[in-house]
C-alpha cells in the first residue's frame, strides 16, 4: 500500500481497510464509516482542492486571529492607518489628534475618527472639526475586519451556515443509530430508522459538499464563471434542504 498511488489506508482509527482510488470521485467513504479526501487523507473538501483547502483554512485562521485580537483590544485603542505601520495606538485624552508614537511607531499625524494620516503635522488638523467617514481600509481594521472588501466574509459566512447544520445532521445520524441499537435489542422491525440513517448519511455528504462550495467559489475570478457555478451550486443547496426538511 505504501508504494502504490492507487491505494491508501483508510486513516480512521482502528479502521484497517484499504481504499482503491477511483477517477470518479475525490471523496472517499470507508465501510467503517469515516469520509476523508483520498489525495491529502483530510476530511472531504470537494469541489475545492486540496491547496485550496489549505488556503481557505489559512484564511479562516487569520480572520478568527484578528477577530480575537479586535475582541480583546479596548476601545481606546486603534491601528496606526499608516499601511507600512499599523501599530496599535493608545488614545490617552479627549483630543482626535493622534501621533503614532509609541514603541515601533512611524510618527505620522493622523485623526483618530476618519484615519486621514499625514508625515507633516500641519496635514490633519482638520481633526477640530473632522466629520469625514472613515477610510474604508483603514475602518475595517479598527473594528477588526478581515480585509478583503467583504468578499470573503461573504462567502466565510455561508460556508459557516453549512458546517453549523453539519453539527445537527450529525447529532440526527447519532440519535437515528441509537435508536436503531435499541430496537434491534428487543427485536423490532427497524426499516424507519434504516431509512432515517440513510437520508441523514445523505444530507450529511450533500451538506458537506454545499459547504465547499463556497472556498471554490471564492477562488473563482471570471464574473462569468461564478454566476454560472452560483447556479448550479443553488440548485444542489434546494435539493439538499429539500432532504434536510425530511430528516
Amino acid at each position: 500500500v505504501a508504494e502504490s498511488d492507487a491505494l491508501v489506508w483508510c486513516p480512521a482509527p482502528g479502521c484497517g481497510n484499504i481504499i482503491a482510488y477511483s477517477t470518479l470521485r475525490a471523496t472517499v467513504h470507508c465501510s467503517c464509516g469515516h469520509a476523508f479526501c483520498f489525495r491529502c487523507g483530510e476530511a472531504p473538501h470537494a469541489p475545492t482542492s486540496c491547496e485550496g483547502a489549505k488556503q481557505w483554512f489559512k484564511a479562516v485562521d487569520k480572520r478568527k486571529g484578528v477577530e480575537k485580537e479586535a475582541s480583546a483590544m479596548p476601545s481606546n485603542f486603534k491601528p496606526c492607518p499608516n499601511p507600512d505601520c499599523s501599530v496599535k495606538v493608545e488614545k490617552n485624552g479627549g483630543c482626535m489628534y493622534m501621533q503614532c508614537s509609541g514603541p515601533g511607531g512611524c510618527g505620522v499625524f493622523w485623526c483618530w475618527q476618519c484615519g486621514n494620516w499625514s508625515k507633516q503635522a500641519s496635514g490633519v488638523h482638520h481633526v477640530h472639526e473632522c466629520n469625514d467617514p472613515p477610510t474604508a481600509k483603514w475602518a475595517k481594521a479598527a473594528a477588526g475586519l478581515f480585509d478583503d472588501d467583504g468578499k470573503f466574509t461573504w462567502f466565510y459566512e455561508r460556508y459557516t451556515n453549512h458546517v453549523e447544520a453539519l453539527r445537527i445532521h450529525t447529532a440526527q445520524l447519532e440519535a437515528a443509530r441509537a435508536k436503531q441499537a435499541e430496537l434491534e435489542e428487543v427485536g423490532e422491525v427497524t426499516s424507519a430508522t434504516d431509512f432515517l440513517i440513510r437520508a441523514a448519511t445523505t444530507v450529511i455528504r450533500a451538506r458537506t459538499v454545499a459547504a465547499w462550495t463556497y472556498p471554490y467559489a471564492h477562488g473563482i475570478a471570471d464574473e462569468t464563471q461564478q454566476r454560472l457555478f452560483a447556479h448550479q451550486q443553488g440548485m444542489l443547496e434546494t435539493y439538499t434542504e429539500d432532504l434536510a426538511a425530511l430528516v
